[in-house]
């Protein structure tokens, strides 16, 4: 569910929610569990997904199961209902350089 979570969050913005300069760096980030909505990317996207991605990408015992998910009334209601009419080019640039 963590890598759910992490996989949401990348096929919102276009970009994975821990980075740094190397693998190691990499890691510490994905230790600390620390991440952020900031930039632009996530001025479009709902509160809801924003829980979500924290109620997936948290430590274990906070964690959603996927049941618990596919209840969030992001999946309910939002994701199956929302109408795309666009990719922001942003977001379609940021995934193929990731």
């Amino acid at each position: 569910m963590w890598s759910a979570g992490c996989i949401l969050y990348i096929l919102l913005c276009g970009y994975p929610p821990f980075y740094g300069d190397d693998d190691q760096e990499i890691l510490r980030m994905v230790k600390k569990g620390e991440f952020d909505f900031e930039g632009e990317e996530w001025e479009d996207v709902s509160n809801d997904a924003k829980d979500l991605i924290n109620k997936l990408v948290c430590k274990p015992e906070k964690r959603l199961t996927a049941g618990e998910a596919l209840q969030h009334s992001w999946i309910k209601t939002l994701a199956k209902n929302q109408k795309v009419d666009k990719l922001n080019k942003l977001n379609i640039d940021a995934l193929k350089k990731f």
